[in-house]
């Protein structure tokens, strides 16, 4: 992925949601500050040239510069505010304070669906003792 255009803030991993599919285009509005933009923004498709080391060959296609992107993580979700957060606990969180930072994405409780591992009423808070002495 790319810069495509830094003046119109449309830079790489800039989130948008597609607004209308083409052959040769397709028209997104971004996401700013967790809301749709009305701005319709059109991406072409564009040429990727990748060169395979090991048969010396070079490979060229054209593709639309896009990726889709359906989570993400605890820290690049701060400083957000979102709709809607889906939080799977299946397995701990990694360290003390992310659960908050993801709880904290929403408004209000009812935006927030939690993922518990089956008989779970509860979650560890992930703090080790030896390194607060």
């Amino acid at each position: 992925m790319r810069n495509l255009s830094i003046e119109r803030n449309l830079t790489k991993n800039t989130k948008v949601v597609i607004h209308e599919l083409g052959q040769r285009i397709i028209a997104v509005k971004p996401i700013r500050q967790s809301k749709i933009s009305e701005e319709i923004l059109l991406l072409p498709r564009i040429d990727f040239t990748q060169f395979v080391d090991f048969k010396g060959w070079t490979i060229k296609r054209k593709q639309f510069p896009l990726r889709l992107g359906y989570a993400s993580t605890f820290n690049s979700a701060q400083g957000q505010t979102l709709q809607r957060v889906g939080i799977d606990l299946t397995q701990p969180v990694f360290t003390h304070g992310q659960l908050y930072t993801a709880i904290s994405r929403v408004q209000s409780r009812e935006d927030c669906l939690i993922r518990l591992p089956i008989d779970a009423t509860s979650v560890p808070n992930v703090v080790f003792p030896e390194l607060l002495s």
